[in-house]
């Protein structure tokens, strides 16, 4: 468990230093267990994950007690009292720092995690033979559905409870793209079924798995046809628990965002897991199996958690310094999606900066960053003046605003670790992939639209040879129908005339019908 040493873990304590005595390795481990299970438990299925977890707090089911003890040479009384010391250390955790949080599903929770907060939450006694029999099993479940007839069933219990769902849910839509069950998935990866079940749940967090394992996941994944979008959907994802995950953590390291400038995939799968906005370029599987995942990804408490961090990284932030500046104003940005009441109120009331003269600067930045979430909540009003005096004519800011939204769009494959990289000597990027994100924000409905209208006519004006680009397929359609809805700035009405002018010129095919 987060925050506990191994040695106050009796029963991952044992299980370690048996097997060090023993010399044997994880995997070794995991096949003396298989072995002593052999034909008579056909439902065990220990892997080398299964014992790694156990050595970090997991506590097996109590039928499995017996295999643990005979695949590691000990006691069967000694594995089992070492279970019933840590289950009660286990239950004094969750007493002392979340007496009134909610429980897990039944279906996706360890038993062990399920049977010690139900008994936190509900006040049953602790016994380790409670989830053993099958009818104390049934008489549970049914108690918890009882409790919770009332209650959202998404609640979960502890900071890092949604460390690998961002990544499970999109696990679960790529193995869907490729037709497979998740018992097919299994037996390709030759990994137990608890394993993929706890991957794409997030009880077994995917970004935690070794490199190798990773990479045979996207191999096989790739191998059987799975979307190719979705496969590559996999490493933003992993992005975004990091993200959560960091933000959930207690105060010590310094977070992500002050040393990591985000993408626009990323920000997606973030608003999709706190806000539940699907983002629109991820593909729904049309051969899968299953129920598709949607909606909410993270639980509800943790939602909150999360928004709330976020509120205190952004007015804890140092704004004397560019990490700082940089870490607020991506904090305050994905704040700003918070949908409580009080959202609109706490953006006001953040510290302003007002952009230096005489060019780029991290308070530059950030100003922009502040204008964007002001028209994102309906009041275009500070954006359009940040372009019309902060932005349009210098060709340094332009070129800037450029390279930022090629970072963002992912037309730039390195990560970027500070703004500087908009001002630095970056390697040549033609620009494709960032057209084809920005046509696909010229929406009216999109609050920040006169934005993306003027760093579409940026690019076209120094970039002519993307006029002529698949890229630009279907994009006169698009600026004429924006221009119809008549909701953009003046300013952004001219350019985007010019920019119609521009593609008709260059490839009249392509033209007005």
């Amino acid at each position: 468990m987060p925050g506990e040493r191994l040695g106050s873990l009796p029963l991952a304590e044992l299980v370690t230093k048996q097997r060090e005595r023993l010399s044997l390795s994880l995997e070794e481990t995991a096949q003396q267990m298989q072995g002593a299970a052999g034909l008579e438990d056909k439902e065990c299925a220990f892997t080398r994950q299964t014992i790694y977890e156990i050595e970090r707090g997991r506590i097996p089911h109590p039928r499995n007690l017996r295999w643990l003890a005979a695949g590691l040479d000990l006691p069967i009384e000694r594995v089992t009292e070492a279970a019933r010391q840590q289950r009660m250390k286990r239950r004094e955790l969750l007493q002392r720092t979340a007496p009134d949080a909610g429980v897990l599903l039944l279906s996706t929770a360890p038993w062990e995690e399920r049977q010690l907060r139900l008994e936190t939450r509900l006040g049953m006694p602790t016994s380790t033979t409670a989830m053993e029999d099958d009818a104390a099993g049934d008489a549970v479940a049914r108690l918890l559905a009882h409790h919770n007839q009332n209650e959202r069933a998404d609640k979960l219990l502890g900071p890092h409870a949604s460390a690998g769902t961002v990544t499970g849910a999109v696990l679960t839509l790529t193995r869907m793209s490729a037709g497979l069950s998740q018992e097919a998935f299994a037996e390709l990866l030759r990994v137990s079924l608890d394993t993929v079940q706890g991957w794409e749940s997030g009880r077994r967090p995917l970004p935690a798995t070794s490199a190798a394992a990773l990479l045979d996941i996207r191999h096989e994944l790739a191998a059987a046809d799975a979307d190719t979008h979705l496969v590559a959907a996999l490493d933003p994802a992993a992005r975004a628990d990091w993200i959560i995950d960091r933000t959930l953590e207690p105060h010590g390291r310094a977070h992500p965002l002050a040393g990591w400038v985000t993408t626009r995939r990323v920000h997606d799968l973030l608003m999709w897991a706190l806000v539940g906005r699907w983002p629109e370029w991820l593909v729904r599987p049309a051969n899968g199996r299953g129920v598709v995942p949607g909606g909410l990804v993270v639980a509800s408490s943790e939602r909150r958690a999360v928004f709330a961090r976020l509120r205190d990284l952004a007015e804890r932030a140092d704004g004397r310094q560019a990490s700082g500046l940089q870490l607020r104003r991506q904090a305050a940005y994905l704040a700003a999606y918070d949908p409580t009441p009080d959202t609109g109120v706490w953006i006001d009331h953040l510290p302003r900066v007002r952009p230096l003269r005489g060019g780029w600067s991290p308070e530059w930045v950030a100003a922009r960053s502040h204008a964007v979430i002001a028209a994102a909540r309906g009041d275009p009003g500070p954006l359009r003046w940040f372009i019309d005096h902060a932005l349009a004519g210098d060709d340094r800011l332009e070129s800037a605003q450029l390279a930022y939204n090629a970072h963002y769009y992912e037309e730039l494959a390195a990560p970027q670790h500070s703004d500087t990289f908009m001002v630095a000597d970056l390697p040549a990027w033609r620009g494709e992939q960032l057209l084809a994100w920005l046509a696909g924000r010229l929406d009216p409905t999109c609050g920040y639209v006169d934005l993306m209208a003027h760093t579409l006519w940026t690019l076209l004006a120094s970039r002519h040879y993307l006029a002529v680009s698949v890229a630009a397929e279907g994009l006169v359609e698009r600026v004429e129908s924006l221009l119809d809805a008549d909701v953009v700035s003046a300013r952004s009405h001219r350019e985007l005339g010019e920019v119609r002018y521009l593609l008709d010129a260059l490839d009249p095919t392509r033209g007005s019908r």
